[in-house]
């Protein structure tokens, strides 16, 4: 093949070595075209999913109800975030947490449950909170008095801030004060009939009250 073959053979080859015959294969060089950030996005629960067919040519999703925006509250958190709640406002977990998965109903591993609340789980809650404030409330020496009114509108005011992440309401604070100065002054499921209830135990009732009503329970 003499030169000029040669030149020819290698200026077909290349010209069609660069995609120009093949326009579905854009060229090394050329600009891509911009991306649509809409495209990347992955759906969310208002926009339509994927659709599965199911028996009898009906849809799988063709009888699901579209529930309204912040209707579904109040829903029981798992046990398994319970110990982390406690920690965040008590600084620890109640000692019994632990052995109280069964009560409120943990779910087997690699499978789910939605929880749901029931009064032994209420009750429960009750004795980890009194447990927990025992816990909490004994090292100070402040405790070992009997609450007044002054001194359980303060101690009342602070848990509630503390346990519920948010400014109590006076009728709140009301409702807590009672406690520890009037209804936890005496115990009457004692032997013997009703006894005098000691301070620390009057403070750990009206702080087990409050830690029973924290919204963390639920979401």
């Amino acid at each position: 093949m003499n030169a000029s073959k040669l030149a020819l053979a290698l200026a077909i080859a290349l010209t069609a070595c660069d995609g120009a015959d093949y326009p579905d294969e854009p060229r090394a060089n050329a600009s891509a075209p911009p991306i649509d950030p809409q495209a990347q996005k992955a759906p969310t629960c208002h926009e339509k999913q994927k659709s599965y067919l199911g028996f009898g040519g009906n849809t799988l999703e063709s009888t699901r109800l579209e529930a309204q925006p912040q209707v579904d509250r109040g829903r029981v958190k798992p046990f398994s975030s319970l110990a982390g709640e406690y920690a965040r406002v008590l600084g620890f977990a109640p000692d019994s947490l632990a052995a109280s998965a069964a009560t409120f109903r943990e779910a087997p591993e690699r499978w789910y449950v939605e929880p749901t609340s029931n009064a032994v789980a209420v009750y429960q809650s009750f004795s980890l909170a009194f447990e927990g404030c025992g816990q909490l409330l004994k090292p100070w020496a402040k405790y070992e008095d009997a609450p007044t009114e002054e001194t359980a509108r303060a101690e009342c005011a602070d848990w509630q801030r503390r346990f519920w992440s948010r400014t109590p309401t006076p009728i709140e604070i009301d409702a807590c004060v009672a406690l520890a100065v009037n209804d936890s002054a005496t115990e009457p499921l004692q032997p013997g009939g009703p006894k005098p209830t000691i301070p620390l135990r009057r403070w750990t009732y009206a702080c087990a009250s409050v830690l029973t009503s924290a919204g963390f329970t639920t979401y």
